[in-house]
Parts: structure tokens; C-alpha cells; sequence
């Protein structure tokens, strides 16, 4: 495959023809090896993806695009990002994706879950997910932070290959199945280095760049009743139930409740009816 669009995109990008996990390959390659920034593995055939919370991702053979790609934390300069503002670039990478997605698909109904699931819904039908974003950070052999970003979108499966209801893929949300590799993972990766650059170049102001009001004005899960579910690193598995009101400077999505508001770091996300 060709994917001449895409390789004007990042100066390193490697299609793989099988992976267990284009992740954990591409994070191993930082840890041992300076790569070139935003240098990329993809692949049609993922076989051990790993979404958010450890949970297992995988989809038939051609039928979905797995594409990692490594962003150092330094700015403009090579001065390093504070750890503590790299989760925006997993948002970037879905504010990426949603802005892809909406293009080919624009008859439909395009939002980012937070914090970094695409979800696609036809007018008046249900949210169906068609992509998931990992990002992790690593430490290159010079020292230096590199934020490996994952996304995992459903091209081209059909009703019948979907692994839940709630899932969903391009081509049934109406997106052309002629060329579309090249083309998801073209714009994506164009979009991709345009929200990451701005946001590292700003130090990890996530305000300054923008990349805060864009992920606000994309986020499908703002002004919706929602369910968090904690995990362990949030102090226990216990739950929060009220109106998602607001994304904070920290990324973390903000729940005005029966006590109040409460800012949440991580947790799984559960878009409900009603309270």
C-alpha cells in the first residue's frame, strides 16, 4: 500500500502487514532508540491492542486502522513539557480524530467522549464508538519524555463483525471505502501534528494553544448526565453521577453533583438518559 498522503505527513512512517500492538512496539523502539518526532507505526491488522483501562481492542484483519506515533514533550526550543500537562496530547490526538472523522462522514453526527473516544450517531439514532485513543509516556535513551499516542478506528467492518452494539465503523456511519487508509491516516496525522505542535509549543498551555476550547467545543459528553467509575489511582472503585459541566485546565473533566462539583482525572465514562 502506497499511503503516499500520509508519508508527507510525518518524516518516519511504517506500515506494518501484522502487530500485537503498534503501542507497545513503537514504545519499545523509543526506549531503545532517538526517533525521529512524530515518527509512526500503523498497521491494518492489529492482534493485542489495548485500549484504556487494560482492556483488550481487536477487530478483523483489514478491517481497521492501528496507528501509534511518538510526540517528545519539548517545545519549540527543546525545552521539556511539565509530565503533569502531557495527557493533553492524548486529547489532541482525539480532537485529531474527530476532526477527521467529521469529514468523512459529515451526514452524521460526530463527538469526542471524554476523554479521547470518537463516537459517530446518525440522526436521531445512538452514540457508536468508532474510535479509541491510548496515549502513554516513555523515556528516550537521551533523557527526553515521548508521549507514544495510539488510536484504534473501525474503517470498513461491517454490522456483522462489530465486537458490541455500541460500536460502529465509517463505512456503515457512510464514509467512501475507496482509498480511505490513506485517507484517514492522512489527515489524521496532518491534524495530529498541527494540535500537538501548537499545544508543545506553548510549554503545555493547553489555553494559549487553544487545544482547551477545542476539545470543549468537540466534547460530546459536556452538558450530558453522566456516570464515572473510578479506578484505583482516583481513591477506590467508587462512582460519580451528575452533569458533565466543564473540561479544567488539568484536562480533567469537571461534574456538577447533588455536593457540588467534582473534578475527575480518569475514570470510564457512561453517558446516561437521565440522572
Amino acid at each position: 500500500m502506497d499511503l503516499a498522503r500520509s508519508r508527507r505527513e510525518v518524516p518516519e512512517l511504517e506500515l506494518l502487514e501484522s502487530a500485537p500492538s503498534t503501542n507497545a512496539l513503537l514504545a519499545a523502539r523509543v526506549r531503545a532508540d532517538a526517533l525521529a518526532d512524530y515518527a509512526t507505526l500503523a498497521t491494518l491488522d492489529q492482534t493485542a491492542g489495548r485500549g484504556r483501562l487494560d482492556r483488550v481492542w481487536t477487530a478483523p484483519a483489514g478491517t481497521s486502522l492501528a496507528v501509534s506515533t511518538a510526540i517528545r514533550a519539548v517545545d519549540a526550543v527543546g525545552r521539556p513539557v511539565a509530565v503533569e500537562r502531557l495527557g493533553w496530547l492524548g486529547m489532541a490526538a482525539g480532537v485529531a480524530m474527530t476532526e477527521t472523522v467529521t469529514e468523512e462522514v459529515p451526514t452524521a453526527s460526530v463527538g469526542l467522549k471524554w476523554p479521547n473516544d470518537v463516537l459517530v450517531s446518525a440522526p436521531g439514532g445512538a452514540d457508536r464508538k468508532v474510535c479509541g485513543i491510548l496515549a502513554e509516556v516513555v523515556t528516550g535513551p537521551d533523557g527526553v519524555l515521548v508521549v507514544v499516542v495510539g488510536a484504534g478506528v473501525n474503517l470498513t467492518m461491517t454490522e456483522d463483525q462489530l465486537p458490541v452494539p455500541a460500536a460502529g465503523s465509517l463505512t456503515l456511519a457512510g464514509a467512501e471505502p475507496a482509498g480511505i487508509v490513506d485517507r484517514v491516516l492522512g489527515e489524521y496525522l496532518r491534524r495530529l501534528r498541527s494540535h500537538a505542535s501548537a499545544f508543545l509549543a506553548g510549554r503545555g498551555d493547553a489555553d494559549h494553544s487553544g487545544l482547551r476550547d477545542r476539545v470543549r467545543e468537540l466534547c460530546a459528553t459536556l452538558g450530558r448526565p453522566v456516570r464515572l467509575d473510578l479506578p484505583a489511582l482516583d481513591g477506590g472503585t467508587g462512582e460519580v453521577r451528575g452533569t458533565a459541566v466543564d473540561i479544567d485546565p488539568a484536562g480533567r473533566i469537571v461534574v456538577a453533583t447533588a455536593d457540588g462539583n467534582v473534578a475527575v482525572a480518569a475514570g470510564d465514562v457512561t453517558h446516561l438518559r437521565q440522572l
